[in-house]
């Protein structure tokens, strides 16, 4: 319930840990031959990257809004 911006970027190793584990998996996914193969999978262009991210960031900006609501008592969890 609280806000990423209130909290110590490393105050939960193992969540750091399993997010560095998925983005080394998923880029391996993308980029190394055999791993393409197996998962039929073709690289990514830095423009596809980053439109990744433009459609990813609203998800986590909403739910900052949504905690900074719940804490101020505008809305209700």
């Amino acid at each position: 319930h609280h806000s990423i911006f209130s909290m110590s970027p490393f105050s939960n190793v193992w969540l750091i840990a399993a997010t560095l584990l998925v983005l080394f998996l998923q880029i391996s996914m993308l980029y190394n031959s055999t791993l393409q193969t197996i998962f039929r999978t073709v690289p990514i262009t830095l423009e596809q990257w980053m439109i990744v991210l433009l459609l990813s960031s609203p998800i986590f900006l909403l739910e900052e809004i949504r905690k900074y609501l719940v804490a101020m008592d505008l809305i209700f969890d």
